[in-house]
């Protein structure tokens, strides 16, 4: 019994620590959006009604202060990115709508930028986006890993047909001060690898389902 105790504290600590996702699930950068979403699956029922346009509300920036850096064969503890988004479609289930996305520097350029980044919301909660942001305030790259993150998004359904963009929203993703933001007191790494098993750990868990997950839908 001591053996498979160790082995359940060591193996997920050493796959997570190069697994963890800075973006959301099943997130798919887009080449074009002219014609628009590739539908998840045939449209056999003439399907042409948009989703209604979503709704942004309550966004919040988890920031891990002084968090396991990933050393030896812990996880690193990630900064987190949420919100909630509603939205809905007379044939497809909210849990089954995806979003895309525009981003910018300002609510005026995201609402002016293009639809790049395709994804579905949160696999254990439909009415949230989440997003890993980096360690440390570390931000970089495009879409969420932005330290002024401002964005909008339009609801995809089944069809392929894409609603109006939301209003867009933006969060200082590094200011420990910000409205927006919960600080979380990070813990250290540990020597055998339970070290981030608390708090980031169980966060890191949520982001290898996400991976496994998209590579079974593949």
């Amino acid at each position: 019994m001591k053996i498979l105790a160790l082995s359940i504290c060591l193996v997920p600590a050493a796959v997570l620590a190069c697994s963890l996702a800075d973006r959301p699930p099943n997130a798919q950068p887009l080449s074009e959006l002219d014609g628009g979403v590739p539908a998840s699956q045939a449209d056999a029922g003439g399907d042409v009604q948009r989703p209604s346009k979503p709704v942004l509300s309550e966004p919040n920036t988890r920031l891990i202060r002084g968090g396991c850096d990933g050393s030896g064969a812990s996880c690193p503890e990630l900064d987190l990115f949420t919100v909630k988004v509603a939205a809905t479609d007379e044939r497809t289930a909210a849990a089954q709508l995806r979003f895309v996305a525009s981003f910018g520097s300002s609510a005026v350029d995201a609402s002016a930028a293009p639809q790049t980044l395709l994804f579905d919301a949160d696999f254990s909660d439909p009415g949230q986006i989440r997003a890993w942001l980096g360690q440390g305030k570390s931000r970089s790259e495009t879409g969420f890993s932005r330290s002024m993150l401002c964005f909008t998004v339009a609801a995809v359904d089944e069809a392929g047909n894409v609603s109006d963009r939301s209003d867009a929203l933006c969060a200082d993703t590094v200011s420990e001060t910000a409205a927006t933001t919960t600080v979380v007191q990070g813990s250290p790494c540990g020597l055998l690898g339970c070290g981030c098993s608390s708090g980031a750990g169980s966060l890191a868990l949520l982001a290898l389902a996400a991976g496994l997950r998209l590579r079974r839908r593949r």
